[in-house]
């Protein structure tokens, strides 16, 4: 009998996720699936991609490998050395050595980019994707990169947001998805756009968002909203 064929360690570029900022879908016809992980490969970016096509640092995958497997590169504070290890939407990426610090984020259309913020930032938002019950008066709060929590805090809602601090794995700040709150909508037509929310409607059995981007208004469905903190 056959042995059954494991996941394909590579992908087409012309068949790549709509998140991934490819310029080029001719160029290096194949590119490295991610790995399993905290982001699937419809949102996340193997590490390789984004410090080969991203970032710039390296100009080829054995560059890269070589830089992971020195221990150089941090996501969220943590070494790694997976080349398909999966980063996304949120991440913060790191290179000590070079003192260089990036926050993976949304360009206008929708694709992951890298934004250079200040060396050693520890903060990261969260979006509440999942709250259970796990005791009395306890919760455990799945966020949208898989991390979990455990809190006796009732406030924090779905679709809310949490400022974390990746040093120390505590919360610091609640964003609620609440009017007037500042969104990063992170799919469907107006990914990539920051507006101020201004209601949630139900429509035709689903929840919709009116949101206002610089007086102009958009409409999305309130499962594609982050909130953000403001400015960001």
């Amino acid at each position: 009998m056959m042995a059954k064929k494991g996941e394909r360690k590579h992908m087409k570029r012309i068949s790549a996720s709509k998140v991934l900022p490819i310029t080029d879908k001719k160029k290096n016809v194949f590119i490295k699936n991610p790995s399993p992980g905290k982001h699937s490969k419809r949102t996340g970016a193997p590490v390789v991609f984004v410090l080969r096509e991203m970032l710039g640092e390296v100009s080829n995958a054995r560059e890269a490998r070589v830089v992971l497997n020195a221990g150089k590169v941090y996501v969220d504070g943590k070494v790694v050395k997976d080349d398909g290890f999966p980063v996304g939407l949120m991440d913060v990426l790191s290179i000590p050595e070079e003192k260089k610090s990036f926050r993976i984020m949304l360009d206008e259309k929708g694709r992951l980019k890298a934004v250079r913020i200040s060396e050693g930032e520890n903060l990261k938002p969260l979006k509440i994707k999942n709250k259970v019950t796990v005791g009395s008066g306890v919760f455990q709060l799945t966020f949208h990169d898989g991390r979990t929590l455990i809190t006796k805090d009732n406030r924090y809602k779905l679709g809310d947001s949490v400022l974390f601090q990746l040093d120390s794995k505590k919360i610091i700040d609640h964003i609620k998805l609440a009017p007037g709150v500042t969104c990063l909508i992170t799919e469907g037509k107006h990914a990539g756009k920051k507006a101020k929310l201004k209601e949630i409607v139900e429509r035709m059995g689903r929840k919709e968002a009116v949101l206002d981007a610089g007086g102009k208004e958009i409409i999305t469905l309130a499962g594609y909203l982050f909130p953000i903190p403001d400015g960001w």
